[in-house]
C-alpha cells in the first residue's frame, strides 16, 4: 500500500463515521448492500492479499486486523439497530465505538510511517 492508499483508507474510514452520524439523524441512507465484510472493502482486500504477507512482523498489523473487523461488525450492528427503530441504542453503540475507530485511524498512520521508514 502506498502512502496515498493509506491516506485514502483513512479518508474512507472517516467518511463512514460521518455517514453513520448522518444516518442516525435521518440525513443519510445506508443500505444493507453497502455493508460489506471486513475482507471485501479496499483496506480488507489489501490487508488479506498483500498487507499481512509483507508486514505481519508489525504488531500493529495484527491489531489493525482485529480492530478493522470489529469496526465492520459495529457498523452492521448500528445500521441494523436503526433499521429496527432502535435509534437510541444505535447512537449509544456509535458513541461506544468512537474511541476504537479513532485508534484504528492512528494504527493506520503508525503502520504507514513504519513502511515509509523501511522498518522490518
Amino acid at each position: 500500500m502506498k502512502p496515498a492508499d493509506f491516506a485514502a483508507a483513512r479518508i474512507k474510514h472517516w467518511i463512514w463515521n460521518r455517514r453513520l452520524e448522518q444516518y442516525l439523524k435521518g440525513q443519510e441512507t445506508i443500505t444493507e448492500q453497502e455493508l460489506v465484510s471486513h475482507r471485501d472493502c479496499s483496506l480488507g482486500k489489501w490487508l488479506y492479499s498483500q498487507g499481512m504477507k509483507e508486514y505481519s512482523q508489525f504488531d500493529e498489523m495484527w491489531k489493525l486486523e482485529k480492530m478493522h473487523e470489529k469496526f465492520h461488525n459495529d457498523v452492521k450492528e448500528i445500521v441494523m439497530l436503526e433499521h429496527h427503530g432502535e435509534t437510541e441504542k444505535a447512537q449509544a453503540k456509535l458513541k461506544e465505538a468512537q474511541p476504537e475507530s479513532d485508534e484504528l485511524m492512528e494504527l493506520m498512520k503508525t503502520i504507514e510511517k513504519k513502511i515509509l521508514n523501511g522498518a522490518k
